[in-house]
Protein backbone atom coordinates (compact mmCIF):
# COMPACT_ATOMS: atom_id res chain seq x y z
CA UNK A 1 0.00 0.00 0.00
CA UNK A 2 1.00 3.21 -0.87
CA UNK A 3 2.02 5.13 2.83
CA UNK A 4 1.14 8.50 1.18
CA UNK A 5 -2.34 7.43 1.53
CA UNK A 6 -2.09 6.53 5.12
CA UNK A 7 -0.65 9.91 6.65
CA UNK A 8 -1.59 8.15 10.12
CA UNK A 9 -0.13 5.04 9.39
CA UNK A 10 3.09 6.85 8.29
CA UNK A 11 3.99 8.55 11.53
CA UNK A 12 2.95 5.87 14.03
CA UNK A 13 3.29 2.22 13.70
CA UNK A 14 -0.01 0.70 13.61
CA UNK A 15 1.16 -2.17 16.13
CA UNK A 16 0.90 0.92 18.44
CA UNK A 17 -2.18 2.53 17.90
CA UNK A 18 -3.24 -0.62 18.07
CA UNK A 19 -2.27 -0.80 21.41
CA UNK A 20 -3.76 2.43 22.73
CA UNK A 21 -7.19 1.52 21.09
CA UNK A 22 -7.07 -1.65 23.46
CA UNK A 23 -5.61 -0.49 26.32
CA UNK A 24 -8.83 2.16 26.34
CA UNK A 25 -11.42 1.07 29.05
CA UNK A 26 -14.05 -0.72 27.35
CA UNK A 27 -16.96 2.22 28.29
CA UNK A 28 -14.39 4.77 25.86
CA UNK A 29 -13.75 1.86 23.47
CA UNK A 30 -16.81 0.37 22.09
CA UNK A 31 -18.25 3.95 21.60
CA UNK A 32 -15.13 4.63 19.40
CA UNK A 33 -15.07 1.51 17.06
CA UNK A 34 -18.28 1.64 16.40
CA UNK A 35 -18.25 5.32 15.30
CA UNK A 36 -14.94 5.19 13.91
CA UNK A 37 -14.59 1.76 12.71
CA UNK A 38 -18.14 0.14 12.13
CA UNK A 39 -19.62 3.91 10.51
CA UNK A 40 -22.20 3.89 12.72
CA UNK A 41 -23.78 7.44 13.72
CA UNK A 42 -23.48 8.56 17.39
CA UNK A 43 -27.32 8.08 17.78
CA UNK A 44 -26.92 4.48 16.26
CA UNK A 45 -24.06 3.91 18.47
CA UNK A 46 -26.21 5.30 21.55
CA UNK A 47 -29.00 2.82 20.85
CA UNK A 48 -26.76 -0.05 20.42
CA UNK A 49 -24.88 0.70 23.69
CA UNK A 50 -28.39 1.44 25.45
CA UNK A 51 -26.98 5.01 26.48
CA UNK A 52 -27.92 8.62 25.35
CA UNK A 53 -26.11 9.98 22.33
CA UNK A 54 -24.61 12.63 24.77
CA UNK A 55 -22.81 10.20 26.53
CA UNK A 56 -21.32 8.61 23.72
CA UNK A 57 -20.47 12.25 22.13
CA UNK A 58 -18.42 12.82 25.65
CA UNK A 59 -16.88 9.14 25.37
CA UNK A 60 -15.68 9.41 21.74
CA UNK A 61 -14.44 12.90 22.97
CA UNK A 62 -12.68 10.88 25.97
CA UNK A 63 -11.25 8.25 23.92
CA UNK A 64 -9.72 10.33 20.92
CA UNK A 65 -7.90 12.47 23.86
CA UNK A 66 -6.62 9.15 25.88
CA UNK A 67 -5.53 7.93 21.93
CA UNK A 68 -3.31 11.34 20.91
CA UNK A 69 -1.62 10.79 24.40
CA UNK A 70 -0.88 7.19 24.19
CA UNK A 71 0.10 6.99 20.81
CA UNK A 72 2.54 10.05 21.54
CA UNK A 73 3.86 7.96 24.74
CA UNK A 74 4.29 5.14 22.23
CA UNK A 75 5.92 7.20 19.89
CA UNK A 76 8.12 9.36 21.91
CA UNK A 77 9.57 6.15 23.82
CA UNK A 78 10.40 4.70 20.18
CA UNK A 79 12.20 7.80 19.08
CA UNK A 80 14.22 7.78 22.27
Amino acid sequence: SDEGSDPIGALVDRDAIEAAVQSLDDRYREPLLLVVMEGFSCAEAAEALGIPRGTVLSRLHRARRDLRRNVSATASEEIR
